[in-house]
């Protein structure tokens, strides 16, 4: 019984030493994991009547590799189930996956980017242009690179597919340069396609914003939506704020209600 209690006595010294050695738990993590480099703020409007999404982000780029770019390609994966003729829709059909024959108008999707422009915050870092140990010296005017915007094809060249768009820069950004840009579009949420859509009240949204690709020492990784393929992107912190509108909720209210469920949302409203 001695022996025993002697051994509890040493085993709640060692427990309590272990304790006092360790640091209080607070849950912060002291630096990230991930670089961060490109950063969403995100306002967007849904109207659940017209199946519209309206929406403006601010997206704040640091490019972390070794190559200076002269441009900047986004993601429209929306733009898949535009039509049949998309690079998705083509690849889904070829593949033996049934097509509905009673798609309308309105079941298509489309993402539409109406604005893109270059804020001031945007500096160039290391580029030819620049040079070593001159970051960010001449930072360019602010931009509006809208009429610029066009589609580009890099996988297979089919003109009917309209899911990547690539922007040119007034001028190059380097390694360790950051862009800061606006973007608004409009969106309209399709019947369900591959884990989007509506059906009735309630929505799925996912994927639903122009998302830059990711920039490799090889150039950009932005490939056109593949049926078969999954998303890349780099990593980032996400702001999104999201309001649906409240006539249509109030129509419904007494029935079924609106249920939304957004992909990397932070908070929504309703009005």
């Amino acid at each position: 019984m001695r022996r025993r209690t002697l051994c509890l006595s040493l085993a709640a010294i060692a427990l309590a030493q272990v304790a006092h050695a360790q640091p209080a738990l607070t849950g912060a993590i002291a630096s990230p994991l991930s670089p961060r480099n490109a950063n969403y703020s995100i306002d967007a409007r849904l109207d659940p009547a017209s199946r519209t999404i309206t929406g403006s982000e601010v997206i704040t780029w640091r490019n972390i590799t070794t190559k200076t770019v002269s441009d900047l390609q986004f993601h429209l994966y929306w733009n898949a189930w535009k039509n049949l003729r998309s690079t998705f829709m083509r690849e889904r059909s070829l593949g033996g996956t049934r097509i509905p024959q009673d798609l309308a108008p309105g079941d298509f999707s489309r993402l539409d980017v109406t604005s893109i422009k270059l804020l001031p915050s945007t500096s160039l870092g290391t580029s030819a242009s620049t040079g070593p140990g001159n970051v960010g010296a001449s930072a360019p005017a602010p931009a509006d690179l809208t009429a610029s915007k066009h589609f580009i094809r890099p996988d297979d060249g089919n003109a009917d597919d309209e899911t990547v768009m690539a922007v040119p820069l007034p001028q190059p950004v380097g390694p360790g340069g950051t862009a800061t840009i606006e973007v608004k579009w409009t969106a309209h949420v399709p019947r369900t396609f591959a884990r989007t859509g509506a059906t009735g009240n309630f929505f799925f949204i996912a994927q639903w914003f122009p998302k830059l690709g990711v920039l490799q020492d090889a150039g950009w990784n932005c490939h056109q939506f593949h049926s078969g393929t999954e998303f890349f992107s780099d990593y980032g912190v996400y702001d999104v704020s999201l309001t649906v509108l409240v006539v249509m909720l109030r129509q419904v209210m007494t029935s079924e209600p609106v249920m939304v469920r957004l992909a990397g949302s932070s908070r929504a409203s309703m009005e």
